[in-house]
């Protein structure tokens, strides 16, 4: 059945999920941004139009059964209002949604096992929120969604996470080529700056971000004829803006960002105020710091100092393969000779990695410095004992809260380091709580965060260590008194 909607029943999102959709070569349709962008809507828009039209059968995933009613399923029925007024195309039944045509919508949680077991008789697999799926549920669904021609997964998200495995395993793993950001031939589909899209090198993939300025029902169509301005809504964006800039960047623009939810360990780390334009400045010395883990890396951060501000100008974070001592080395001396550094490299790190090896008698900093050395004059000022966590914290976040001389200013480009001092945790004990995790397709377990954070412990604690010393001398008086 052929059957002609309104275009102004769409946003444009609609347009490109529609394009992506069908085209056979495209496996994956990965949208995600911001909140009231339509991402969801559009996504059960197109599956009802189409679905009145083809045989089309949908499974519809949240990672947790109960949310389902309340959340896509609740989604869907929405959009078949329009759609649904003059003759019923729907039938609305408990976790299913049945076409005219016997095409069925089904929608459950993945904590249900048994469900994603019989995936070869539908068409598409919609994630919603796939942010709260582990990397294990897309490689399940992945290899059960087979048998069929033109078979679809499509997936949306905020992207309130940096460190998440969608960026750094699904996104940042693809080679993007940037596409228009409307469809030749259809002004309707014309998204707005700053939504982008992209298709992967291998032409199977395409990325859509999306905000909240491509939903005519929250700014108003563009000719003022169709759509809603809610501008309630679009004020709030607006107050967000200007006092909470981080969950603007996130919500408003689809950026990826992290979230404070209390009980963080650098309590006086404001990713608005400490976060920013922080470029490499030639004429200083270069600071390198190391944290010793081999997953999910050897931690490295580079800094420089220099009229009482502390400046992260990048990380350079060594993963798998490159997390052994020669390698991490190897790939801050190749970062430091591009930005064209010859200058002396001061060398900060974890006091345990000069401990000796039983096997060869060298220690993690014996084989690093030899290799930096090979590039660089390098002087050690690794100290003898790592300082206390709780004491050289409380001190930092004494600068942090501008209660000394120094300032600290980390450079936006150090997307794993802001995610670390943003959200690692602080014990009952002042201690730092990091998280553990196990890697789904390895089983390694590793701690997440807070790695960075110690690079950072380990460099300012040693420039500052007069002042460091003093502060706890006061701290260990007043206790006393």
């Amino acid at each position: 059945m052929y059957v002609e909607f309104d275009k102004k029943l769409f946003n444009p999102v609609y347009w490109h999920i529609d394009e992506a959709l069908k085209n056979e070569n495209i496996r994956m349709l990965l949208l995600y941004g911001g909140s009231s962008s339509s991402k969801t809507y559009s996504i059960a828009q197109w599956h009802l139009v189409n679905g009145i039209e083809k045989p089309l059968n949908l499974f519809s995933l949240r990672k947790e059964s109960v949310t389902v009613m309340n959340t896509v399923y609740k989604s869907f029925q929405e959009a078949a209002k329009p759609i649904n007024e003059n003759i019923r195309f729907f039938d609305f039944l408990r976790f299913n949604i049945r076409c005219l045509n016997s095409n069925l919508f089904v929608f459950s949680g993945i904590d249900d096992p048994e469900k994603v077991k019989g995936l070869e008789s539908f068409h598409n697999v919609f994630l919603n929120e796939l942010s709260k799926f582990d990397e294990a549920d897309l490689d399940e669904i992945k290899r059960r969604l087979r048998g069929k021609a033109n078979q679809k997964i499509i997936a949306d998200w905020n992207p309130i996470d940096e460190t998440h495995w969608i960026k750094a395993h699904l996104i940042d793993t693809e080679d993007w080529t940037e596409q228009p950001l409307m469809i030749k031939g259809k002004p309707e589909s014309r998204l707005n700056e700053p939504s982008k899209k992209w298709i992967n090198k291998r032409g199977n993939i395409v990325l859509i971000k999306t905000t909240y300025r491509d939903n005519y029902w929250i700014v108003g169509s563009p000719d003022g004829n169709y759509g809603f301005k809610d501008t309630h809504t679009i004020e709030n964006f607006e107050d967000m803006r200007y006092k909470k800039p981080n969950q603007y960047a996130v919500y408003a623009n689809g950026e990826w960002g992290s979230f404070r939810v209390g009980g963080e360990f650098w309590k006086q780390f404001n990713i608005d105020r400490h976060v920013g334009k922080a470029d490499f400045m030639p004429d200083k010395n270069v600071h390198v710091t190391v944290d010793i883990n081999r997953y999910p890396y050897i931690a490295q951060a580079l800094w420089q100092y220099s009229d009482f501000r502390f400046t992260q100008f990048s990380e350079q974070c060594a993963k798998d393969p490159e997390n052994t001592a020669r390698k991490a080395a190897l790939k801050v001396a190749a970062y430091l000779e591009r930005i064209g550094y010859k200058d002396v490299v001061f060398l900060y790190g974890d006091a345990s990695g000069k401990n000796k090896t039983a096997i060869d008698n060298n220690s993690f900093f014996d084989v690093y410095i030899a290799e930096l050395k090979r590039h660089f004059v390098v002087e050690d000022r690794i100290m003898k004992s790592n300082p206390s966590v709780s004491m050289s914290g409380t001190f930092i976040n004494e600068i942090y809260e501008g209660n000394t001389p120094f300032c600290i200013m980390i450079s936006d480009s150090c997307n794993l380091s802001k995610v670390d001092y943003n959200t690692v945790k602080e014990g009952a004990n002042g201690e730092m709580v990091k998280e553990k995790v196990t890697d789904a397709n390895t089983g390694i377990s590793y701690e997440k965060n807070g790695h960075l954070s110690d690079t950072k412990r380990y460099f300012i604690i040693k420039i500052l260590e007069k002042e460091y010393k003093e502060f706890v001398e006061k701290r260990r008086k007043y206790v006393i008194l």
